[in-house]
C-alpha cells in the first residue's frame, strides 16, 4: 500500500505498526464453536480516516436486526477460514472486495450476546485498511452504509449511555452515539474499545 507523506499518513502507518507489533495473547477458541467474522474497515483517502458500518436491515429471526455493526457473517463449509468469510461476506453485503493484502490485523475474538442465549459462538474481528474510495452496493441485508470519522470515534466524543432493549429486557448500556438514531453498542462498541486499546495514542 502507498499513502501520500502527510499526517494522516503517519497516523495510518502508526496504527498499522501498533497493530501488527501487538503481542495480546490469542484467546483459544473454544472446540467445537460455531465461527463467524467481521470487517473492521479503515479507509485512507487523502486527509480521511475513517470507519466503515452498516445498519443491518429489518429482518424477522435476525438477532442483531437493525443494528449498526460492521460487514461479516457465519463461516460455512465452503470457507476455508473465517477470513475467506469476511471477505465473501463484505462483497456479497456491501460490494466491497478486500483482499488478504488488505488485512493488517487480527484481533481477539468476541462472544456477542444473544438472544437465545447461546453462548457457542465467536466472532473474530479483522482489520482492513484501503487507500482509494470503495463502490458500495448493498445487499437485502443491510439498510445503509455509514462511513464515520476515525477521529470523532477515538476522541471518545460521542460515547453516551442509552436504553437498549434486548432479550425481553432493558440495559443502560455504552455505545457511540452516530446521530439521532444510530447507536453503536454490544459487540461492535467492544470490539471498537479492544481496537482503541491496541493503536493506543497513535
Amino acid at each position: 500500500m502507498c499513502f501520500a507523506n502527510n499526517k494522516e499518513s503517519r497516523v495510518l502507518a502508526a496504527i498499522v505498526r501498533a497493530l501488527r507489533e501487538n503481542e495480546t495473547p490469542k484467546k483459544i477458541i473454544p472446540a467445537n464453536s460455531r465461527r463467524a467474522g467481521v470487517a473492521l474497515i479503515l479507509k485512507a483517502l487523502g486527509t480521511d480516516l475513517s470507519v466503515l458500518f452498516i445498519q443491518r436491515a429489518i429482518r424477522e429471526g435476525d438477532p442483531w436486526s437493525g443494528h449498526i455493526a460492521f460487514p461479516g457473517g457465519h463461516q460455512e463449509r465452503s470457507d476455508t477460514d473465517v477470513l475467506q468469510t469476511v471477505v465473501r461476506e463484505t462483497k456479497e453485503e456491501v460490494g466491497i472486495t478486500l483482499t488478504h493484502s488488505d488485512c493488517v490485523s487480527q484481533l481477539p475474538f468476541e462472544k456477542p450476546y444473544t438472544s437465545d442465549q447461546r453462548t457457542d459462538l465467536v466472532v473474530l474481528p479483522y482489520v482492513f485498511v484501503l487507500s482509494h474510495e470503495p463502490d458500495l452496493n448493498l445487499n437485502h441485508e443491510v439498510s445503509e452504509a455509514i462511513w464515520v470519522p476515525l477521529a470523532q470515534l477515538v476522541s471518545g466524543e460521542l460515547i453516551t449511555l442509552k436504553t437498549v432493549h434486548f432479550n425481553r429486557n432493558e440495559y443502560q448500556l455504552p455505545g457511540f452515539r452516530l446521530n439521532d438514531k444510530q447507536f453503536v453498542w454490544g459487540l461492535t462498541y467492544r470490539i471498537l474499545q479492544r481496537f482503541f486499546s491496541i493503536i493506543g495514542e497513535t
